[in-house]
């Protein structure tokens, strides 16, 4: 898919409402989850839900998106659960590999920060 900015897929999802097409609504969904306001996200992944409940031939690259966006949002068990579930379909994925590899990185990084955040605390009192 190529990259578009978030305005145009918004706008096309709008103006086929009320009934939006899958594929418009998995655009708006995945152009959500792309940005970087935390609203966005939040509400990407809302659709990608609906999509991966209402859709089951997308539920690859639902629970794939939705996965991205736990863990933009800092939600690493969600995002560990999803990405879990697709390499339990597809164990040689690398893409899922290399994402359950990012997932695992960034818990041990905050599990660091948070060890010397109480540490440095400790140390002050």
């Amino acid at each position: 898919m190529c990259w578009l900015p978030i305005q145009v897929i918004r706008e096309q999802y709008q103006r086929e409402r009320p009934a939006p097409s899958v594929q418009t609504t998995f655009n708006y969904a995945w152009g959500l989850v792309r940005s970087g306001n935390k609203q966005d996200i939040e509400e990407g992944m809302k659709v990608l839900w609906g999509l991966y409940k209402n859709q089951p031939h997308l539920s690859r690259e639902c629970l794939f998106y939705l996965c991205i966006g736990h863990l933009k949002l800092g939600n690493y068990s969600d995002a560990r659960k999803y990405i879990v579930a697709l390499l339990k379909e597809e164990p040689s994925n690398t893409q899922f590999e290399a994402l359950k590899d990012l997932i695992d990185q960034r818990v041990q990084e905050e599990g660091l920060t948070g060890m010397a955040i109480v540490g440095g605390a400790a140390a002050v009192s």
